[in-house]
């Protein structure tokens, strides 16, 4: 069976409605919209995908399912999260972390690599830092400021596809993978420490986070020479 979209177009696609959502939420400060919208966008994206995830045994892939794990973990905390202790919210994060890093091992060994995999690995990232900040905005442990850094990998996807560019164009620094990284543990820093430390890391991590996002936007557009 042929998806209606393919990747790039789904990609595409969630990015815009994220950044519909950034603005909703700007006027109305409710994470429910956000938790329903991206619950059906990760469904469809499954869903259009379910013929080729058939060819992986078992069925998608160890390292997807492992991916889905994560996913159900965020949803799990959000919908949670005034009756999760913040320790236990951290600890669901730093699960959701280590996390990351297994599966990406686990398609390695098991050549189970794949477009759709990559994705889907890439999206929930997202999804992770975009309800971890907003976790941390409507807990009251930092201001409005933090949702921007939270939803800029959806920024940066809607001016990607506004300007005409594909997905696989960008061009991301080389320390991009670390700076991202660092802003992952930094969101989970104040459910475990005091504001005067967990405020710092939270502001230097977004600062680092947004410079990163725009090198690899400057980069994408800069003006080629041409080979002489």
């Amino acid at each position: 069976m042929k998806p209606r979209f393919n990747i790039f177009t789904w990609n595409n696609i969630h990015a815009v409605l994220f950044c519909f959502l950034l603005v909703l939420y700007t006027v109305f400060p409710v994470r429910y919209p956000v938790i329903i919208a991206g619950g059906i966008s990760f469904f469809y994206y499954w869903a259009v995908n379910f013929e080729a995830l058939k060819a992986y045994k078992p069925f998608a892939g160890y390292a997807n399912w492992i991916t889905l794990l994560r996913l159900l973990l965020i949803f799990f905390t959000v919908t949670g999260m005034n009756q999760i202790p913040d320790f236990g919210i951290f600890f669901i994060g730093l699960t959701i972390f280590v996390l990351d890093g297994l599966d990406g091992l686990i398609a390695r060994k098991f050549k189970q690599e794949s477009e759709f995999g990559a994705y889907f690995d890439m999206e929930t990232d997202a999804f992770f830092v975009c309800i971890f900040t907003i976790i941390i905005y409507e807990k009251g442990l930092a201001g409005y400021w933090i949702i921007i850094p939270g939803f800029m990998r959806y920024l940066y996807g809607f001016i990607i596809w506004v300007t005409g560019k594909k997905n696989d164009e960008e061009i991301k620094s080389k320390i991009g993978p670390l700076i991202a990284g660092l802003f992952f543990s930094a969101v989970l820093t104040p459910f475990i420490l005091p504001e005067k430390y967990y405020l710092p890391v939270l502001v230097v991590s977004s600062a680092l986070l947004m410079l990163s996002f725009l090198y690899s936007f400057i980069r994408i557009f800069k003006v080629r020479k041409p080979v002489s």
